[in-house]
């Protein structure tokens, strides 16, 4: 059988509700999708505008959690300029926007260094316990620690984040709605999964406010964490806390699919520990180092873990065997570079 087709059999993915939208500017290996929600058999936002932006770029981040530091930089700010020229030519975009950034991670997004002249809100959202792969709902706070928002309005407001449950955005959002700014559009770009759609567009409607989504690659369902977002696999997590196998999937095309399959890694989560794979981020004190180490080392871990796991199924080949044990390997040449270089 022919693999994608045994991928598009397995698991939930969803490429029906997905068209291609034509744009003059975008990179000729760059492509746009707009999603009709109402034809989608895994979300239900029919009132939102919901684009995926396919890029080299993006696909390469999603794909390897092995590229950090000036690498991973590199390939955001390519990915960012890629948004920012489609908000202009969708007008999106005015003198009177500006740019949230939920810190530390929205930093990350390089969408700040795209466009410069833009003003920026800093608000820093935190757990108050140790949040990695791990956001259950029944556990988790969030509070405000830091904020510089000084009463501005505008017509657009662009957050670049990572949105998983999309909590720490409802956080800082319900922070400036409190504080009594006014914004006519909201504009999430970054890593984006299907529950976060669904809860900031739950919030905007209590305030007259429209979303416009911009996800890199493709917008995934959730594993039972709250915290990993794959293109497609098995959840590692609920496996190993329960023994129970879950297939999970996302909404994405079919041609970014098939562009993404000889690379990606079942059940890996996109954007992995994104604050962590930078060198350094603004945590509105202070610009303080990710821990660069220990991203490799837990996805060194989680691949293994996935493997394990993968291995044992029907759809599992030498092909995703490869590219896992390629995944590993680049993973521990940068995880040594960095020990013994300080850099790459």
């Amino acid at each position: 059988m022919d693999y994608k087709k045994q991928i598009l059999d397995t698991f939930p993915i969803d490429t029906k509700s997905v068209t291609q939208r034509p744009f003059k500017s975008i990179n000729k290996d760059s492509r746009l999708f707009k999603i009709d929600p109402e034809k989608s058999s895994l979300i239900d936002s029919s009132d939102v505008q919901i684009y995926l932006i396919d890029t080299s770029a993006g696909r390469e981040i999603a794909c390897h959690p092995h590229i950090v530091s000036n690498q991973l930089s590199d390939l955001c700010l390519k990915a960012a300029e890629e948004f920012v020229n489609l908000l202009y030519e969708l007008h999106l975009i005015s003198e009177y926007s500006g740019i949230l950034h939920i810190l530390r991670g929205s930093l990350g997004y390089m969408t700040h260094m795209v466009l410069q002249k833009l003003p920026i809100i800093n608000i820093r959202t935190q757990y108050i316990y140790n949040s990695f792969r791990n956001h259950l709902d029944d556990f988790k706070k969030i509070k405000v620690t830091f904020s510089d928002f000084n009463n501005s309005n505008f017509d657009s407001l662009i957050i670049p984040d990572t949105y998983a449950t999309g909590k720490s955005a409802e956080a800082a959002l319900n922070y400036l709605f409190e504080k009594k700014i006014e914004v006519e559009h909201i504009i999430m770009y970054g890593f984006i999964a299907i529950p976060a759609i669904v809860r900031i567009n739950k919030l905007l409607q209590n305030f007259e406010c429209d979303l416009y989504v911009f996800a890199i690659c493709d917008i995934p369902q959730l594993c039972s964490n709250y915290y990993d977002m794959p293109l497609y696999g098995l959840d590692e997590y609920l496996y190993k806390q329960q023994g129970v196998t879950r297939t999970l999937g996302s909404i994405v095309s079919e041609e970014t699919l098939s562009k993404m399959l000889p690379y990606y890694i079942p059940g890996m989560d996109q954007p992995g520990d994104w604050s962590e794979r930078h060198d350094w981020l603004f945590n509105g004190y202070k610009n303080e180092n990710g821990n660069i180490i220990g991203h490799l080392l837990r996805s060194i871990e989680f691949i293994e873990s996935l493997n394990s796991l993968n291995s044992t199924q029907k759809w599992y080949n030498e092909k995703i065997n490869k590219l896992t044990m390629k995944e590993i390997k680049n993973c521990k040449k940068n995880l040594k570079n960095f020990i013994y270089n300080g850099s790459f």
